[in-house]
């Protein structure tokens, strides 16, 4: 809590917070007794010396106890210790009592790196772990370990950031993991952001979209819904980054910064990007440049950041410690999409990924890089650069008013958030008959988007018109759908794509040519279909390394001649690998790829040099329509 805005309120905030704590027990009032703390610092009595005069042993510069804090459970009990460095600069950090044990060296530790100046003694160290030891504050106060939504003692709270609204100030804080680093603050007015931000953002699907899903986040939790990612895919200085730094001036920002101090990295481990994600929980996340993370990782942190669930730790006690958890709804850019990423760092892309992460392009069919419309004179980049001036200026006014709307609509006894059916009824419109069950989840994920920007326009919040985060939601849904190539299962198209790219990549490399017998007689050459280069063999006949099977010549439909491929099972699963084996040739077969043979995919073939072997055989037009699946 060093450097939070506020900081010297925390104390009367804490007074008022919650009833009084019992009085301490006698025997902890009786180890206080040996004890001083004045504005010096900490001493420990000692005896009487020569003169009469009793001896003060020194422990260290002053600390003061806040209040005592425990989880909603009741368990994991600690100390909020307020000091001044050095420098005269005060700190706040929750002392977690665990440290408080005989040595207490982790305790020591963390005080002196916060500039407490501590005795050297030996008999010292033990005198502050018995002091802070028999300390009982008057007060207590709830700590949670992420940010969002809780329940406390009954009640409805939201953690948004350092400041929990909903219960009075300093009843609720936030654990060390998680802390405020300072991204929610604010600057500017509601009425400000609304006109030099939210204003210049109608018309343009991309910017509505992006900022009417800092007002989705705190609904995932209301609707049950689980976090999930919308990736802005284009080229460099498309305005992929201002489309974020809308979206994080609604939500918040820095004093430094302005709205850009709340965009992130992609620049971080998965073990980084946990910690983030808790004080991000219920609120939007922003992450700029996905070109910047290990290729190799990106699909896990993507998957981790959707399923709100990080890795399972130890204690210091070596016992299990519960995975920290969260929801969140996260903005990315990049150059490239999601799935061009995890390719390139030689890993599969699982059909999941794309709907707990939507890849979308970041400049509509019409326009000009991220923007359709621009009211402001010098076009597309002077609105980029209008934007961003006026997200340094103004940021973190919009969201608290629309959580405290939210709130106050709710009610403490609400079971369920009333805007569920808008977010199914809009699903149901946008997605086509028929569709496959992944798409109906991102006409969901979407349509709650929409639904989140109507709400805080009905709440004057935003400004915008009716119907307006509506229409760029559509506009976002139906760009997504035609960039994925169709409705059907992504698994299935996926598979159609992949099997052609392998004959398309591979037709003369991996394949034998398949050498009749009239064409070996007429050639006066023993083999038939060889791999072995000589002096007399055409370049198409050289060696082929990793054969997946063979092509044959064969009569078009329409006069001269085609490719006909014949893979053996490896080959098959070469060209189908990280995809469902015998999914993937069902649909294979379904969509007319492959011939069937029978009621089986595959039969044994009399290969001219070869014998008999079980091949499946591709359907010549293989390569036809291609584009519909991209």
């Amino acid at each position: 809590m060093s450097g939070r805005k506020g900081k010297d309120d925390v104390a009367d905030a804490i007074g008022g917070a919650a009833p009084a704590a019992p009085p301490p027990p006698a025997h902890l009032a009786r180890v206080l007794r040996n004890f001083i703390a004045d504005g010096a610092g900490i001493w420990r009595r000692g005896d009487a010396g020569p003169d009469g005069e009793q001896r003060r042993d020194w422990v260290s510069d002053p600390v003061e106890l806040l209040t005592e804090t425990r989880d909603a459970d009741g368990k994991n009990w600690g100390l909020l210790l307020r000091w001044r460095d050095r420098d005269g600069r005060q700190h706040e950090e929750i002392v977690p009592r665990e440290w408080l044990d005989a040595e207490g060296t982790t305790l020591r530790a963390m005080l002196a790196a916060g500039g407490l100046t501590l005795s050297p003694r030996p008999e010292a160290k033990k005198n502050l772990v018995a002091y802070l030891s028999a300390l009982c504050g008057q007060r207590r106060a709830t700590v949670v370990e992420t940010g969002g939504w809780h329940d406390i003692a009954g009640r409805r709270v939201f953690m948004l950031g350092g400041n929990a609204l909903g219960v009075p100030g300093g009843a609720v804080l936030l654990a060390p993991a998680a802390r405020d680093d300072g991204v929610f603050q604010q600057a500017g007015t509601l009425e400000s952001w609304r006109g030099a931000v939210a204003a210049r953002a109608i018309g343009n699907s991309r910017l509505v979209l992006a900022i009417s899903a800092a007002f989705a986040a705190p609904l995932l939790h209301l609707l049950g819904e689980d976090g999930f990612g919308v990736h802005f895919q284009g080229k460099s200085r498309a305005g992929k980054t201002t489309l974020l730094r809308a979206a994080a001036s609604a939500a918040g920002g820095s004093v430094a910064q302005g709205a850009a101090g709340f965009v992130r990295a992609w620049r971080a481990t998965g073990n980084g990007l946990e910690s983030v994600a808790g004080q991000h929980c219920d609120c939007l996340l922003t992450l700029d440049e996905i070109g910047q993370v290990d290729e190799r990782e990106l699909g896990g942190i993507a998957d981790m950041l959707a399923n709100g669930q990080g890795k399972a730790r130890a204690t210091r006690q070596g016992t299990a410690r519960a995975p920290l958890r969260w929801r969140t709804l996260f903005l990315s850019t990049g150059e490239i999409s999601l799935a061009q990423a995890i390719t390139e760092g030689r890993r599969t892309v699982r059909a999941g990924m794309a709907v707990r992460m939507l890849d979308i392009p970041a400049e509509p069919r019409r326009g000009s890089g991220a923007f359709e419309v621009w009211s402001i004179d010098g076009g597309a980049a002077e609105l980029a650069r209008a934007l961003a001036e006026a997200a340094r200026q103004n940021f973190g006014t919009a969201l608290p008013v629309f959580l405290a709307k939210l709130l106050a609509e709710l009610g403490q006894d609400a079971e369920g958030y009333v805007k569920a059916a808008d977010v199914g009824r809009l699903a149901e419109q946008w997605a086509p008959a028929g569709c496959d069950a992944q798409v109906r989840s991102v006409a969901r994920r979407l349509a709650l988007i929409a639904v989140a920007g109507e709400e805080a326009s009905e709440w004057e919040i935003t400004g915008w018109p009716r119907g307006e985060a509506t229409r760029a939601a559509k506009i976002c849904f139906d760009d997504w759908l035609r960039e994925r190539g169709g409705a059907g299962a992504a698994e299935d198209m996926q598979a159609v794509a992949q099997f052609r790219a392998f004959i398309s990549t591979h037709g003369s490399a991996r394949f034998t040519d398949w050498i009749p017998a009239r064409e070996r007689e007429a050639m006066n050459h023993d083999e038939i279909a060889t791999d072995r280069p000589t002096d007399t063999l055409s370049p198409e006949r050289m060696r082929i390394l990793n054969r997946a099977g063979w092509r044959r010549k064969d009569p078009a439909p329409h006069g001269g001649e085609v490719w006909t491929y014949f893979l053996t099972a490896e080959g098959m699963r070469d060209a189908l690998t990280g995809l469902s084996f015998r999914d993937a040739v069902t649909v294979l077969l379904r969509e007319g790829l492959l011939v069937p043979a029978g009621t089986k995919p595959s039969k044994p073939y009399s290969v001219p040099g070869w014998g008999s072997v079980r091949l499946y055989q591709v359907a010549p037009d293989v390569l036809a329509d291609a584009d519909q699946y991209g």
